[in-house]
């Protein structure tokens, strides 16, 4: 296949109409029975050349063959019983059209591509209205995920077939269900771990999340009224009944976030400077 492709792609490049055919290799010539015996192992591909006034004719690159027998003289066949449409009939009279071969670099084994219906346009109209489906649809799913709380029910189902078929849930899911246990300023607060680990100071799991508050206080001290009021929040939902107020503590974590990004940045700007000055 290696080198029948790549002389068809050569002869192409040329503009010579080629094409790659595929079968079988004549295979062994058992001299007893006077006959050929072809298996599976004489699979073969080999290329094909139209010439004007000849047809299609066979060549053989492959190293590993034995080169094609031509015969000198032409081999009278019958043309009564040959189909003139077949293009590799070689005895046809007008089997293929050969004015596009008077152009280069056209192929007449692409021409059967032609009678081909053109495609049909999209109107406008109905372009808009599948979209604007697409969006109802979607805006229908995140509705119904907000209304009836998919994304938290689903962990916990999923974890209740895990113990009800008596098999252990994987460790991702259980991460999901703790996740979806929480209350949203539980989650907001979860932004504090995050930024400690962004800044490259993971706290263990015995430290009090006043204590994470306080340390990130210090790497950040830009966002301490944020930590601050995120911090209190937390803290009244843990040990007050006051349910808390969930939009400041979404937005004190928003801020916490933006600021560790800031700092982050800053120290890549830090450190390219400095790989820059070494290099210099």
């Amino acid at each position: 296949m290696y080198s029948a492709s790549a002389e068809v792609l050569m002869l192409r490049t040329l503009g010579i109409p080629a094409r790659m055919a595929v079968g079988f290799a004549e295979g062994e010539f058992e001299l007893q029975k006077d006959r050929y015996t072809v298996a599976q192992l004489d699979s073969h591909a080999w290329p094909e050349v139209y010439f004007p006034e000849i047809g299609w004719v066979e060549f053989e690159p492959t190293g590993n063959q034995a080169p094609l027998n031509r015969p000198q003289e032409p081999i009278e066949k019958d043309t009564a019983s040959t189909d003139q449409n077949d293009p590799t009939n070689n005895n046809a009279e007008s089997n293929i059209n050969e004015d596009p071969l008077t152009f280069p670099r056209n192929d007449p084994t692409l021409l059967e591509d032609a009678n081909l219906p053109a495609p049909t346009p999209i109107n406008p109209v109905t372009r808009f209205l599948y979209s604007a489906l697409v969006l109802v649809f979607f805006a229908l799913g995140i509705f119904l995920i907000q209304r009836y709380s998919l994304a938290d029910r689903l962990p916990i189902y999923l974890e209740s077939r895990y113990i009800k078929n008596g098999h252990q849930p994987p460790t991702w899911l259980l991460r999901w269900t703790k996740w979806a246990l929480l209350t949203p300023i539980e989650r907001s607060f979860h932004t504090i771990d995050m930024s400690l680990r962004w800044l490259h100071h993971p706290q263990p799991a015995h430290t009090t999340p006043v204590e994470r508050a306080n340390t990130l206080g210090k790497l950040i001290p830009s966002a301490q009224e944020a930590i601050t009021t995120l911090k209190q929040e937390h803290e009244a939902i843990l040990f007050t009944n006051r349910p808390g107020n969930i939009a400041a503590a979404r937005r004190a974590a928003l801020t916490i976030l933006l600021k560790t990004w800031q700092v982050r940045v800053k120290e890549t700007l830090k450190f390219l400077d400095y790989r820059y000055n070494q290099i210099k």
